[in-house]
């Protein structure tokens, strides 16, 4: 029995260590920035960095103004990416919405409810929709209960869950996300804003 025992233990051991190990490969490697593990909660979208580089191609030779949107704390990490340069301003959607309707060239960053579809400065930009941050989906394990858990163990569902889980991951389609969206100026555009 001690033997049995023993071996049962190093059989588990040795299976957790492997689900560890494929997790640890899988969160360093594969998806280092993306929240199809819960080992990565919540995470800024690889979206970010490739617009922020766009942004600053654009504003830096034209002395542009950046506005960024603070609703749903937008400003982070807009403040690290654009800390380069001279003239990102961070401010409320109403201040926002009236710079640009003042017009003027600024490259606006907005949470995806601050543009209404009949805002008027649409016809003066394009738009850019991004993902600015995005976590792992929270449905399966936030409203869990006792109940529940011993329910899914008895039906065998838990089970298909978590080896769909492990062979899969989380398909990115099913994250949640905080929306955005970049709005360079058509043409060139001018200088800053207000």
């Amino acid at each position: 029995r001690a033997w049995t025992a023993a071996g049962a233990a190093a059989s588990l051991a040795a299976l957790l260590l492997g689900f560890s190990l494929r997790a640890a490969a899988e969160v360093s490697y594969r998806h280092p920035d993306t929240p199809v593990e819960p080992l990565i909660y919540t995470q800024t979208s690889p979206d970010v960095p490739a617009l922020a580089r766009e942004i600053e191609a654009y504003a830096s030779p034209r002395g542009a103004t950046v506005f960024v949107d603070t609703t749903s704390a937008l400003t982070w990490p807009w403040a690290w990416y654009l800390r380069d340069l001279p003239d990102a301003r961070y401010l409320p959607p109403d201040d926002i919405r009236a710079e640009a309707a003042a017009g003027g060239g600024a490259v606006l960053i907005l949470e995806g409810s601050t543009a209404q579809p009949d805002w008027p400065p649409r016809d003066r930009y394009e738009e850019r929709p991004y993902r600015h941050r995005w976590w792992f989906p929270e449905g399966g394990y936030k409203g869990a209960t006792f109940g529940s858990l011993l329910g899914a163990l008895r039906s065998g569902d838990l089970l298909a869950d978590w080896a769909g889980f492990f062979a899969r991951r989380t398909d990115e389609d099913t994250l949640g996300a905080l929306h955005g969206s970049v709005w360079l100026p058509l043409g060139g555009g001018g200088g800053g804003g207000g």
